[in-house]
C-alpha cells in the first residue's frame, strides 16, 4: 500500500509529505519501507495524541522516535505530535464561537482546556513539533492559546485546516510563529463547502479559508491535501486557491491567492513546516502556472521529478 501511494504522490509531483496521523503499528511500516530502501518520498511521521493515549503511549513514541532518528536518513523523520483540538464543520462538531444556526450548540471540542495545555507543554518540552487540528473559530483561539503558553523548541507550531478563524486572531499567528497548514481545493464552493452553509450562514461562509488575509498578517501559509480526504494533486489546490472557484459559483474571491503565493505554500513554506530546507528535488511540468489561464493549472501534466539529479519518477 505504501509502494502505491508513494507512485500517486510523485506522479503529481509531491516529494515530501507528512503522515499526520501515526498510531501503534504504524511507524513500524516506514521504518522496515527505509531499511529496504522503497522510501521513494521524503516523510515525517506526527504521532496522534489524544486525551486517552497520552500517558500510555509517550514512551512507545519516543522509543520510536529515537530509532528513526538513528538511521541518519534525510527521507524519514518523526519529529511532530498530533493533536485534534475539535471536529469537523459537516458534522456539527467543530468548535465555534458563534453558534449553530440548526444545531443551537457550539459544537465539540476534544480536550478540556488545562489539560491541553499540560499534554502540549509535555510534548513540546521534549522537541515535538506541535501540530493541532483546528477547524473552527473557537479551537484555532484554543489552538494558538495552548502553543502560546507551550515551551519553545526548534520547530515552528502548526494549526492545520484553520477554516475559520476570528479577524481578531489572524496577527497572532504571525506574532506566535504559528504556520497555518491549509487545504485549498476545500476552499472551492462544491458540495461539501456548500453544505456548511446551513450550519454557519453565508455570513461566515465567505470568511472560510482566509488564505490572503494571514499572509497580509505576516503569517506563514503551507499547503496540503489530507489526502485521502481529497485529492492529492497540488496542482488542482493551487488552481482553487487563485481562482477561488468551481462550476461558475466562488466563495471568498477577495481571499484568493496569486500563483506565485500558491507555490510558495506549496513548496518553500512546507520545506520550512517540516524543517527540511537545503533539500535537492526538481518537479518538471508540461507548463508554467505562472503563464497558463487559471482556470486551466489543474491540467498541467508532472513530467519528472528528480532528487540530487537522478530521476526518481518520470511520465
Amino acid at each position: 500500500a505504501l509502494d502505491w501511494a508513494q507512485e500517486q504522490m510523485l506522479r503529481n509531483g509531491i516529494v515530501e509529505v507528512q503522515d499526520a496521523w501515526i498510531e501503534k503499528g504504524m511507524a513500524e511500516i516506514y521504518i522496515e519501507a527505509l531499511k529496504r530502501d522503497r522510501l521513494r518520498v521524503r516523510t515525517n511521521l506526527a504521532f496522534r495524541i489524544t486525551p486517552e493515549n497520552y500517558e500510555a503511549d509517550f514512551d512507545y513514541y519516543q522509543t520510536l522516535k529515537n530509532e528513526i532518528d538513528s538511521f541518519g536518513s534525510n527521507l524519514l523523520s518523526a519529529k511532530t505530535a498530533k493533536f485534534f483540538a475539535d471536529g469537523v464543520l459537516g458534522s456539527g462538531t467543530a468548535s465555534v464561537l458563534e453558534p449553530y444556526l440548526d444545531a443551537g450548540h457550539h459544537g465539540e471540542p476534544v480536550w478540556d482546556r488545562g489539560t491541553l495545555f499540560e499534554v502540549t507543554s509535555r510534548y513540546a518540552g521534549r522537541g515535538y513539533q506541535l501540530h493541532i487540528h483546528a477547524i473552527g473559530d473557537a479551537a484555532v483561539r484554543e489552538a494558538l492559546d495552548a502553543i502560546e503558553q507551550a515551551p519553545v523548541n526548534r520547530y515552528r507550531p502548526v494549526i492545520a485546516h484553520a477554516e475559520l478563524i476570528s479577524s481578531s486572531d489572524i496577527d497572532r499567528f504571525a506574532k506566535l510563529g504559528v504556520i497555518a497548514n491549509m487545504q485549498p481545493l476545500w476552499a472551492r464552493p462544491d458540495g461539501m463547502l456548500l453544505s456548511c452553509q446551513p450550519r454557519i450562514g453565508e455570513q461566515r461562509l465567505e470568511q472560510m479559508y482566509q488564505m490572503q488575509s494571514l499572509i497580509r498578517g505576516g503569517a506563514t501559509l503551507s499547503f496540503g491535501s489530507d489526502w485521502p480526504v481529497s485529492s492529492v494533486a497540488p496542482l488542482e489546490g493551487i488552481q482553487t486557491a487563485v481562482t477561488r472557484e468551481f462550476e461558475g459559483k466562488r466563495v471568498g474571491a477577495e481571499e484568493a491567492l496569486t500563483v506565485e503565493q500558491a507555490l510558495r505554500a506549496y513548496t518553500s513554506n512546507v520545506s520550512l513546516q517540516l524543517d527540511s530546507e537545503n533539500q535537492n528535488e526538481t518537479v518538471l511540468l508540461s507548463s508554467d502556472p505562472r503563464v497558463v489561464d487559471s482556470s486551466q493549472i489543474a491540467q498541467i501534466r508532472v513530467l519528472e521529478v528528480t532528487r540530487n539529479g537522478q530521476t526518481i519518477w518520470s511520465s
